[in-house]
């Protein structure tokens, strides 16, 4: 979530701020059709179950790794014996999860992103277009203003308010 946007909740809930990032632990529900239900975990949840917020949290993020699996344009590029190649061009690349919801998530899980780094063969960009989604750009071949105008236009043309992530 938007950590700026969301202050008032978060105040409740079990999360880590990177940035203007909060990364939310959510409870997986359930799935059907493709609709996945989920619930943000309240602090008083987790002191219910006599646990500690960040043993939570990190528990949260292997958790999430194992149940939705990072996919970079929609492949299994953390196969370290696979033949992945990303494209290392001006447009990037779409990072995200298997199951796509809250996806931007993706780049925060162990390994993520210096496996990305490494196959790009670069420091890395990224472009936060909504929670759902994170592109991934080599810092080697764009500009920061440049990216930074394509986000404007992304989050006001394509973006829904309820799924803005940063700027």
């Amino acid at each position: 979530l938007n950590a700026d946007k969301n202050r008032t909740i978060l105040k409740e809930l079990v999360y880590h701020k990177i940035g203007d990032i909060a990364l939310v632990v959510y409870y997986l529900a359930g799935e059907k059709e493709g609709y996945v239900l989920s619930a943000k975990i309240k602090k008083s949840f987790v002191e219910k179950w006599g646990k500690d917020a960040d043993t939570v949290f990190e528990a949260a993020l292997i958790n999430t790794y194992f149940i939705s699996p990072p996919r970079y344009e929609g492949d299994n590029f953390m196969d370290i014996l696979g033949t992945y190649h990303p494209n290392k061009g001006i447009a990037g690349n779409c990072l995200s999860t298997e199951k796509r919801t809250n996806g931007a998530a993706a780049i925060f899980l162990p390994g993520v992103a210096r496996r990305l780094s490494e196959l790009l063969g670069s420091d890395l960009y990224l472009v936060f277009t909504s929670v759902h989604e994170v592109m991934v750009h080599n810092a080697d071949v764009v500009y920061p203003e440049d990216l930074k105008e394509v986000l404007s236009d992304t989050l006001e043309k394509a973006t829904p308010e309820e799924d803005y992530l940063t700027s």
